[in-house]
């Protein structure tokens, strides 16, 4: 879909949803992202996609451990997919303006039939960073289960969003 895009993928266990890494821990873990996004051209715009509470945990970390290096990047785009169910760090961190640059696009997938993140605390965090000056999109998809908006009947809409907002830039 993005021929010239350099990927970074960031995966964790389940069992990390329990973890809070203290700073160290962080710079250690995120030490090869960090590595790659500051060599990176700093004219190129900066995408990050989350999935779920997992995403948004990795995407805290990595942000806290930039030390706000990205937070005056006008090509930072968040495209969240889910964020915890429950306030946690990382659900702060997102919405943190010394941690992300508020030029950044935030869009959000989500669905009421979502069994594991409830529909509301999504529409709650999309406030809360319309209200701290992000612009914000929301994208709510009917029938569609936690995670799996990307495929079966939402999968082009899905896409099509994702392309438009890389276009953006």
């Amino acid at each position: 879909m993005f021929p010239s895009a350099r990927l970074i993928l960031i995966r964790g266990p389940r069992a990390n949803i329990a973890h809070t890494p203290t700073s160290t821990q962080k710079r250690t873990i995120m030490g090869p992202v960090i590595s790659a996004i500051r060599a990176a051209n700093p004219a190129s715009p900066i995408f990050l996609h989350l999935f779920s509470t997992l995403g948004a945990q990795s995407a805290g970390t990595l942000l806290t451990s930039l030390q706000g290096d990205l937070a005056q990047s006008p090509g930072m785009h968040a495209d969240q997919g889910r964020t915890p169910n429950v306030i946690t760090r990382s659900h702060l961190d997102l919405n943190d303006p010394a941690l992300l640059s508020l030029d950044a696009l935030k869009v959000y997938f989500y669905s009421k039939e979502d069994r594991l993140v409830q529909w509301q605390d999504i529409e709650r965090h999309v406030a809360t960073a319309r209200e701290r000056g992000w612009e914000v999109k929301s994208e709510l998809f009917e029938g569609t289960p936690h995670f799996k908006h990307a495929k079966g009947a939402g999968e082009e809409r899905y896409w099509g969003l994702v392309r438009k907002v890389v276009a953006q830039d």
